[in-house]
């Protein structure tokens, strides 16, 4: 069982995946699992696929069974195999095993979610379990066991609820036990071989947080090292629009938008995306803007949406529709590498649940989970399924007061970096020029 991880940690576009799939196929000797969050990269015909050589993947599919079946066949059989995000987050027990036994690297193209807020119940349904004695709580780990009626039917209201707790997976946190966590078992990293994680800014954010709290090592993968081409431009390339007086004091939030958003605030930032697009001449195929996904569509017709004129969606003529919102987590996807004009209207912050239990059972650890790292991180690879990614400029307007704040800190220590190795590159050019010239300079005595 593997008791640390490997973090390739490098910006989006500097060629992590290229660059593993080349290692992967200089060591042929190895049998691999390649997790990624997109279907499109790891499947038949897909990125993956498209781009190894001397090694060959297989390809889960549900044409007889289920993907979760065709895939336990295939670590039995002990063929490398493909698989996304979801569908390696399903695996069993039984499909652990096969991979232990099998000795397997697993590489895992961004971070995967291990610990998520449990969002369908209220404080008040938790209280009622406890009140009406149907759960318990270890007051060690905070895990959450089910005590009441075993045979609760499908339909009941707590069923789900009792399967989280049947699958050890319910925690409360240190400082309520109302606030919940969900979290799947440390054996979908433990049963590896050797774990490799393929990202950008790891240190502090949610993954590495949970790693650590679960005892696993986080070490850096150092078998090759990446040079982003584009790394000195990133300050060149991205034209800054900060927020308008007229969003400087919207907090944001999810919170914000789901209990204190007014339709004058909806209006403006309506007008913040439209009167970006219409300033630098964008039309609906250049435009980029996200915020919540459930002011963008929704089932309740009470919900208010956001509708920017001219920006929001058209129909394709192929039976679908061309938007310019985009979820604030995407992360992979390079559908939208011709985008150029990015209007972020959304702070984020990470689920208070989930943030409070890596704080409250991290801290005798020195483990805390930094929630400007998390903000910072999502919106970058938001950012960077434009066509920055390509090394090409961008105009970014930013609503948010904090979100803008963290950004500009962020592009200017990108700033920094690049005259920093400016300043060592001309050191070096000097040095090797000065012994020279001392070596010309004596030989001629």
């Amino acid at each position: 069982m593997v008791d640390k991880v490997e973090v390739l940690d490098s910006i989006m576009g500097s060629g992590k995946t290229q660059n593993i799939i080349r290692w992967m196929e200089s060591h042929p000797e190895e049998k691999y699992v390649y997790v990624s969050p997109l279907l499109s990269e790891v499947e038949e015909g897909g990125r993956l696929s498209r781009n190894l050589k001397n090694l060959s993947f297989e390809y889960p599919q549900n044409d007889l069974y289920s993907k979760g079946e065709d895939m336990l066949a295939k670590l039995k059989a002990g063929y490398n195999i493909a698989c996304t995000h979801s569908l390696y987050l399903s695996l069993t027990e039984e499909h652990l095993n096969q991979i232990k036994e099998h000795g397997y690297t697993v590489i895992i193209d961004e971070e995967v979610n291990l610990i998520s807020a449990v969002t369908e119940y209220t404080r008040g349904d938790y209280r009622w379990l406890f009140e009406h004695s149907h759960i318990e709580t270890d007051n060690v780990t905070g895990q959450v066991s089910w005590i009441g009626d075993d045979t609760l039917p499908k339909d009941n209201k707590y069923f789900k609820f009792k399967t989280y707790c049947d699958n050890n997976s319910m925690y409360v946190t240190k400082r309520d036990n109302y606030m919940m966590v969900s979290q799947l078992p440390i054996s979908l990293i433990s049963c590896a071989k050797r774990v490799i994680i393929l990202t950008y800014m790891f240190d502090g954010n949610i993954l590495d947080c949970f790693l650590k709290i679960k005892g696993i090592e986080v070490i850096k993968f150092d078998e090759f090292t990446l040079e982003d081409s584009h790394k000195s431009d990133i300050p060149n390339l991205v034209d800054l629009i900060k927020p308008p007086k007229t969003l400087f004091d919207m907090n944001m939030t999810k919170s914000w938008y789901d209990n204190k958003i007014t339709t004058d605030d909806i209006s403006h930032i309506e007008k913040f995306v439209t009167n970006t697009a219409l300033r630098n001449g964008a039309t609906l195929e250049d435009v980029l803007y996200t915020h919540p996904k459930d002011r963008f569509e929704s089932d309740s017709k009470r919900k208010l949406l956001i509708k920017p004129k001219g920006y929001y969606k058209k129909r394709d003529g192929k039976g679908g529709f061309n938007k310019c919102w985009l979820a604030s987590s995407t992360k992979a996807t390079n559908l939208y590498a011709d985008k150029w004009c990015l209007i972020h209207c959304y702070n984020r912050y990470p689920q208070t649940p989930v943030e409070a239990y890596i704080n409250d059972y991290g801290s005798d650890m020195g483990v805390r989970l930094n929630a400007e790292v998390f903000a910072l991180s999502e919106m970058l690879q938001w950012v960077w399924r434009s066509r920055i990614r390509k090394g090409e400029h961008i105009v970014l307007a930013i609503g948010s007061a904090r979100m803008c704040r963290i950004f500009s800190r962020w592009l200017e220590s990108q700033r920094l970096s690049v005259r920093k190795s400016l300043i060592s590159m001309l050191t070096k050019l000097f040095s090797a020029y000065s012994i020279r010239f001392n070596k010309q300079t004596t030989g001629n005595r």
